[in-house]
């Protein structure tokens, strides 16, 4: 693309492959998830796992479904990302390639030396995310490896004020430092996570705030449960354990 040449002309080449997705499985253990995935909107779905569960695969397998009609804009973030004019480089990319004209005034100003990205990029990003047409889902995996803290200031950022259009997702090995419990009491977190044996899903339907949580429980497989007087759901397996979903 024209952005792209531009990048490589500031010295900045991009390495395509971090731009795509993994190939899809189609895990019929998985299923479930990904229905939950292909839910309602939300500004953030975050995937905590460690290495080796599956995390993009699992978010490959979303992006396949029929179910999602939104375009994935994909970035693969590697140690050499530590750096925020790279990091919102390759964002910037990323979002261009599923929305051709997105990014070109933002991608001026990270690659402008001395411009912070938080104070006068990401405002620019931020406006021109609202005025694209269409919904965009925007993937950031592996972002366990960034530790600039810069960089999760811009994604702080970025979360606070995202677009209802944009849904942002990270696919991590630890819990990023984001002000989550917010996200969460406002109903807009989608949560897997792994590390804890627990799926939460927190997202809002229509005004009325409501929770999925799921554990990954493997004693308790396909059998009915009560939780609370008012609460019943049922454990389906799921990638060689089992999850709980539960409408609260």
């Amino acid at each position: 693309t024209d952005l792209a040449r531009d990048v490589e002309g500031a010295q900045l080449p991009l390495i395509w492959s971090k731009l795509h997705p993994p190939v899809a499985r189609r895990r019929v253990a998985r299923t479930r998830l990904v229905e939950v995935m292909c839910g309602p909107t939300r500004k953030l779905t975050l995937i905590r796992a460690p290495a080796g569960w599956g995390k993009s695969t699992l978010l490959a397998d979303w992006q396949a479904s029929e179910g999602e009609a939104r375009p994935f804009a994909w970035f693969g973030i590697d140690e050499q990302d530590n750096d925020p004019v790279r990091f919102w480089t390759y964002v910037i990319e990323a979002l261009h390639r599923v929305s051709p004209g997105l990014g070109e005034s933002s991608r001026a100003l990270v690659q402008t030396p001395g411009v912070d990205a938080v104070e006068a990029m990401l405002p620019v990003l931020i406006n021109e995310l609202e005025a694209a047409s269409g919904e965009i889902v925007l993937v950031l995996d592996d972002y366990h490896l960034i530790e600039h803290e810069r960089i999760h200031d811009g994604v702080a950022f970025l979360l606070k004020r995202l677009p209802r259009s944009v849904e942002l997702v990270l696919a991590t090995r630890s819990e990023p430092p984001l002000a989550l419990s917010r996200l969460r009491a406002s109903g807009e977190l989608l949560e897997i996570d792994a590390m804890l044996s627990v799926l939460q899903v927190s997202v809002r339907a229509g005004t009325r705030p409501h929770r999925e949580v799921c554990t990954t429980s493997p004693r308790h497989r396909m059998r009915e449960v009560v939780t609370s007087p008012t609460a019943r759901g049922r454990f389906a397996y799921v990638n060689g354990s089992t999850s709980y979903v539960r409408r609260g």
